[in-house]
């Protein structure tokens, strides 16, 4: 028990300084359990809304439109989102004939075994739908809805006795992630049987490795790119000295081939601007 003497005798002086210790060390662990709750707080609802788009990441406008009118065809498309210029997902629509019980489909199919989609349970794969968000609605994927990779993943359907819809969609997102980097997919459609049936994928804020902007460069402040990062349009260099050659990078891998000329101001000198002959992308 502590004394609540003030000031204390010199015979319970050393009573007293332990005392003050155990009451530090209680305030240390009452102090330090809040913070790490905190923190922990912090991280947790470091989250995602649909259609926001992080620092360091970018979006890119796919514009895929699969449209179908004749019964029991199917065509599809490759989505490539995580910048290694090869298809990721395959967008496929599926035109049967409904008055026989042969469903329309709109369905992603998964090439990549790593990535997630926030989607519900269900015991049969087909009945498995994702959770689509509108805009600005933040990508929480709880309660009937977990993180799942899959290779084939229904959208929607209509016709057939297992069809279970949505039939149409218009311009709603869903969520995918790689490990911790989660990404969303703006995508339309629609599968009633009306003619023709449809499938859009808009836009994907992908799952590209690394930053997709470059910091400043410290050791050479004579040099400015921008817009930076570019979001599809093109780079400008604007530099206080003369270049000789700019290497460019896109995502991890390295441009090899560049396009390159005189500037204006480097005929005289031999001096030549070079920029990396690549495909921009938003």
């Amino acid at each position: 028990m502590c004394s609540n003497v003030w000031p204390p005798s010199s015979v319970g002086s050393r009573n007293f300084v332990i005392c003050i210790q155990r009451i530090n060390s209680l305030l240390m662990r009452s102090t330090l359990l809040p913070l790490a709750a905190l923190l922990f707080c912090t991280q947790a609802n470091a989250q995602l809304n649909a259609g926001e788009v992080p620092n360091g990441m970018s979006t890119l406008d796919l514009n895929i439109d699969i449209a179908l009118s004749t019964s029991f065809t199917v065509d599809s498309a490759g989505l490539e989102v995580d910048c290694d210029d090869q298809p990721d997902i395959y967008a496929v629509l599926v035109q049967g004939a409904p008055p026989i019980d042969a469903p329309n489909m709109a369905m992603l199919h998964f090439v990549d075994d790593d990535i997630e989609v926030c989607m519900e349970f269900a015991p049969n794969p087909f009945q498995q739908r994702p959770k689509y968000y509108a805009f600005d609605e933040l990508l929480d994927c709880s309660g009937d809805f977990d993180w799942q990779i899959t290779d084939q993943l229904v959208l929607g359907d209509f016709g057939g006795f297992t069809a279970i819809g949505p039939i149409t969609i218009d311009s709603m997102y869903i969520a995918y992630r790689r490990g911790a980097q989660v990404g969303w997919m703006l995508l339309s459609f629609d599968v009633l049987g009306n003619l023709p049936v449809r499938l859009q994928i808009h836009t994907v804020l992908t799952l590209c490795p690394g930053a997709m902007s470059f910091g400043a460069n410290e050791m050479s402040p004579a040099l400015t790119l921008f817009p930076n990062p570019s979001n599809g349009e093109p780079i400008r260099v604007e530099s206080t000295e003369a270049l000789r050659s700019i290497e460019g990078y896109r995502c991890h891998r390295k441009v090899h081939r560049a396009l390159c000329w005189h500037g204006a101001n480097d005929r005289s000198t031999g001096n030549r601007r070079c920029l990396p002959r690549t495909r921009h992308t938003r």
